[in-house]
């Protein structure tokens, strides 16, 4: 049990990583002028959205 617990904990915390892998290349695009990306992204472990303010990562 605590094994399956370790495994989807270790799960999440890649989901969350590529999360914010994937938030730091919108930004990138963002900067090439092609004007904000917008919405939400969803990956299998997380959701990535945009604010005003930047990106949001969460499981």
């Amino acid at each position: 049990m605590i094994t399956d617990m370790n495994e989807q904990n270790r799960r999440e915390a890649e989901a969350r990583e590529l999360g914010e892998q994937v938030a730091a290349l919108l930004t990138q695009i963002e900067a090439l002028n092609a004007g904000p990306v917008v919405g939400t992204l969803t990956i299998p472990g997380a959701r990535i959205r945009r604010f005003d303010e930047g990106w949001e990562v969460t499981g």
